[in-house]
């Protein structure tokens, strides 16, 4: 299933577009035509769409006259605010061969740069003409490509989400207690509880750690993948912070990128043993890192989460922060460890005994491979632990992960 934007005020050529994603068997209702840009803009603020079919000559508003640069204008904005959905397919037609020339001039701020989050995103112009059809037959054949890749992925993996928790208490409660219709995964040939739901018709599944650490959670992040064969491997629960000044209990840390803060090489040299750290670095995908960005700047919804918690809880509803998370073997509770590991990364947000292996576990895995993240909150600040926020960090973990999924699945 995909869902197809098109923006064109030519009415003509959008029964056309109509007319070929219905010969594709692309259902009515999962396509949406608009003719103007604000109303372009709308839409993808509050749905993430397969394909964008884009006329480049536009007007700014319904009912206004179209102008040379509407629809490049739309792309530069779209692709530098996080507030919009990027679509992953981007097939740009236009009758004017100056508008394609200005696309292409431009191509490297509009998702070709090496560096760009949208650097995934297809963007293809295609010269259209009332009374030649070589521009449809291109607009079939791409739109045949993405449907037989939407089919290969989901082919490929058997579940949409895997959810992993350190603990069954209180970080696996937590998550089961998210309305996505939990059951038991009846299987006889496991030793691990395993609970299958369903979030807007997307398969998800959640389990907990025989025990905590890195050992455990690598074995049951393995086991995940290889019996589920999820999309997405997500860690939630609660771990440590490190600044106090940036965070508070119950603040959701999104780990980007994550270490083991423990690697590296301990030596005795001039009568003192010491440390030589050797950190390998996992990176968040970058379409995910965009959407928790546009997670981050809408503080209304952690409002929402934070009012309504019945938990013992701070003063002041949580945030998300993205940054350098590390995982060790033991509990950090030891303020020059924190201090070592912050001499090699100065914006280190925080630590747990997990994490590094889930996101170890989604790199080395067969394929498909998932795409692994980690995101904990605050319970602690190591030096002086304390239990007394345990459950609202558990619960403002999972509850961001419902809207996690409702970026990446849609709620339809």
């Amino acid at each position: 299933m995909i869902q197809v934007l098109i923006v064109d005020d030519n009415v003509r050529r959008t029964q056309q577009v109509q007319k070929l994603l219905a010969e594709a068997e692309i259902p009515e209702q999962d396509v949406t035509s608009v003719a103007s840009v604000s109303e372009a803009k709308r839409q993808l603020i509050n749905m993430q769409y397969h394909v964008l079919v884009l006329d480049l000559v536009l007007p700014d508003w319904d009912g206004e006259e179209p102008t040379a640069d509407g629809g490049i204008r739309f792309l530069q904005e779209i692709n530098s605010m996080d507030k919009y959905k990027m679509p992953d397919n981007i097939f740009v037609l236009s009758e004017f061969s100056s508008a394609i020339h200005a696309l292409e001039s431009i191509r490297d701020k509009v998702g070709g740069t090496s560096d760009s989050i949208r650097d995934k995103v297809d963007h293809t112009p295609i010269q259209y003409a009332a009374d030649d059809d070589s521009w449809r037959i291109r607009l079939e054949a791409r739109i045949k490509q993405v449907l037989e890749n939407e089919i290969l992925q989901q082919k490929v993996y058997d579940y949409d989400a895997a959810v992993i928790c350190a603990l069954e208490e209180p970080e696996l409660a937590e998550v089961k207690r998210l309305p996505f219709g939990w059951k038991p995964y009846m299987e006889l040939n496991t030793s691990v509880d395993y609970f299958v739901g369903n979030f807007a018709n997307r398969k998800v599944v959640c389990a907990a750690s025989y025990e905590m650490g890195l050992s455990a959670s690598a074995i049951l992040a393995s086991e995940m993948i290889a019996r589920f064969r999820p999309r997405y491997l997500v860690m939630t629960g609660i771990a440590g912070g490190v600044d106090r000044k940036k965070l508070n209990y119950g603040d959701i840390m999104v780990a980007d990128p994550c270490f083991d803060y423990d690697s590296g090489k301990k030596v005795f040299e001039h009568g003192k043993s010491s440390f030589k750290p050797d950190y390998r670095q996992i990176r968040l995908d970058e379409t995910v890192h965009k959407i928790v960005r546009r997670l981050k700047n809408q503080p209304d919804l952690l409002w929402k989460i934070y009012s309504v918690c019945e938990y013992e809880k701070p003063n002041q509803s949580p945030k998300i922060e993205i940054g350098p998370f590390g995982s060790g073997a033991s509990v950090l509770s030891d303020p020059n460890v924190i201090a070592r590991v912050q001499t090699h990364n100065r914006k280190f947000l925080g630590f747990d005994m997990e994490a590094y292996a889930v996101m170890l576990a989604g790199r080395l895995s067969a394929e498909p491979k998932p795409t692994s993240i980690i995101m904990k909150s605050v319970s602690d600040f190591g030096n002086g632990k304390t239990d007394k926020y345990q459950k609202y960090a558990a619960y403002t973990s999972a509850k961001v992960l419902e809207l996690l999924f409702q970026e990446l699945f849609g709620n339809k």
